[in-house]
């Protein structure tokens, strides 16, 4: 089912309070998915017209990640999710901030 779907529920459905809250966070959920996915569309437009002004230099992949996984630590420990890992160092030629945006996207 989709978003409208669970809002025509809200408004025509006599639900529990337990239904309800249930319907109001598979809407919140599902609209930050799409919102999410608005703005990853709206990158790779811009990227893909050349629109983006590319900064390029060196960036450490590894430490990228690295970092990425402690930006949002709050999230795996709330969802009791244990990440390990070993990193071997991996430098490339990107655009930093362009890295960070879509792993803001991703996770």
């Amino acid at each position: 089912m989709n978003i409208q779907g669970y809002a025509e529920l809200l408004q025509t459905q006599k639900l529990s309070d337990e239904e309800h809250f249930e319907y109001v966070q598979i809407i919140d959920q599902e609209s930050k998915r799409l919102s999410n996915l608005t703005k990853q569309l709206l990158l790779l437009t811009s990227l893909d017209q050349n629109s983006y002004p590319m900064k390029l230099s060196e960036v450490k992949l590894d430490e990228q990640i690295k970092e990425t996984i402690r930006r949002h630590q709050w999230r795996l420990e709330e969802k009791e999710i244990e990440v390990s890992y070993k990193l071997a160092p991996v430098i490339l030629k990107g655009d930093p901030e362009l890295l960070v945006s879509m792993s803001k996207m991703i996770v």
